[in-house]
């Protein structure tokens, strides 16, 4: 296992340590399941949750590519 990423609440703390060296992030959202309101407005917040997964995702994962690439011309 090369990477660990845990994105809620206390995960950081609770999750088990995993032997060896890896990459290890954090990144906290918000709980939809905590959203109050109409239909319509609890779908928002757990439609809110999901982009700012995506683009957090995304952005990391970018990233790695472009250390892959960086590794490959070095």
């Amino acid at each position: 296992m090369e990477t660990v990423i845990t994105v809620c609440g206390n995960a950081d703390q609770a999750c088990p340590m995993f032997p060896g060296q890896m990459n290890r992030h954090h990144w906290g959202f918000d709980d939809p399941a905590h959203a109050t309101g109409t239909e319509e407005e609890t779908l928002a917040v757990f439609r809110k949750g999901r982009d700012e997964i995506k683009r957090v995702f995304e952005a990391y994962a970018e990233g790695r590519r472009d250390q892959a690439k960086t590794a490959q011309t070095a």
